[in-house]
């Protein structure tokens, strides 16, 4: 049930769930580059070269779900 509210909301956020991975989500951003996120369980990592548009995710998803930073992977 989580999944489909974080699916949901990712979603409304431009993000597109990968064909081959439903735990993988990509965000097309200027000049053709991506921010990915990436589900395992109960954890993500995301990635991008940009902290702004992750910093805009982190914000996004922090408001909408109870979660912890726990650093660098």
């Amino acid at each position: 049930m989580w999944y489909q509210k974080f699916d949901t909301h990712i979603r409304q956020f431009g993000y597109n769930r990968s064909d081959s991975d439903p735990c993988m989500y990509t965000r097309q951003l200027a000049n053709d580059f991506r921010i990915y996120l990436i589900l395992y369980i109960d954890d993500m990592i995301i990635a991008r070269c940009n902290q702004a548009e992750i910093g805009k995710l982190k914000w996004s998803l922090h408001n909408k779900f109870a979660m912890k930073e726990l650093g660098q992977a």
